[in-house]
């Protein structure tokens, strides 16, 4: 086989172009909310707990998964900005749906915390019930040597 004395590979010398510094979106339109991600339901669907005290099926876009899945880790307990879908219809049997427009890490919760007018202690309160639950039903389990 010829040697390739001409350049050889091409592509690495073009920059990568997924490699763009994250602005935090803070709430700016009607219709969207901060939650807080209870349950992953899988299929691209998670519970997701709002400021407005109610819990809606939350539809996870295209844009977090795939390529940019690791920068968008949804996990219970992440802080995330949905929008409501006012076009749908809702059912009094039925969760209200809504559409994943962004996730927060931990250094994003605090500009939000700073920087939003929004009062997001409900979110914290939240968390706070939860860890208390899981501790809870540790202490329940009781060990009997019975020999």
């Amino acid at each position: 086989m010829v040697l390739n004395k001409i350049g050889g590979n091409k592509g690495k010398k073009v920059a990568r172009k997924d490699n763009v510094q994250k602005k935090t979106r803070l709430m700016t339109q009607d219709g969207e909310q901060y939650g807080m991600v209870t349950k992953m339901l899988g299929n691209s669907q998670c519970h997701v707990f709002c400021l407005d005290g109610t819990t809606r099926l939350c539809i996870i876009r295209k844009k977090f998964t795939g390529k940019h899945k690791s920068q968008n880790f949804l996990k219970p307990g992440i802080w995330v900005l949905v929008g409501q879908r006012d076009w749908e219809s809702s059912h009094k049997d039925k969760m209200e749906k809504c559409d994943l427009l962004e996730s927060y890490s931990e250094s994003d919760k605090q500009v939000i915390c700073q920087q939003s007018n929004v009062d997001v202690g409900l979110l914290q309160e939240k968390k706070l019930e939860g860890e208390e639950t899981d501790d809870q039903q540790e202490d329940d389990i009781i060990f009997v040597d019975d020999i």
